[in-house]
């Protein structure tokens, strides 16, 4: 049996569904940050100084910063990949598509062997 790597050519990517996909990826990573970074949080707003009236205002502050954090993750994620979809789908007209490779692995672990599919030719330069 002759192995065969499959190979196709990525040469669009929609730029709003990777805005959407990125959204969710850097939303969560950032919520997880967050609550690895919340004892921290906790522990420097018991340490610190109260300093008089507006002593509460910093950790309040130091709160909403971390509340905000995750927020701030989906819009970056959001605007990273629109902005990176947008720039690869304007770049890939002058260089060609990205060649992936891949191997077909069943659900026990073994190679599936299938006819590669075809690959037009790529633009030149």
């Amino acid at each position: 049996m002759k192995e065969t790597i499959m190979k196709i050519e990525i040469r669009h990517v929609t730029p709003m569904r990777l805005a959407n996909v990125m959204a969710l990826i850097y939303g969560c990573m950032m919520t997880v940050f967050a609550v690895i970074f919340l004892p921290f949080f906790l522990l420097i707003m018991r340490l610190s100084p109260k300093a008089g009236a507006d002593g509460g205002a910093s950790s309040l502050v130091m709160v909403f910063m971390l509340c905000l954090y995750p927020v701030m993750g989906l819009i970056i994620g959001w605007l990273s990949g629109l902005l990176g979809a947008t720039v690869f789908n304007f770049i890939v007209r002058w260089t060609g598509g990205v060649l992936v490779e891949w191997d077909e692995i069943n659900q026990w672990g073994n190679r599936v062997v299938n006819t590669p599919l075809p690959v037009s030719p790529s633009p030149g330069l």
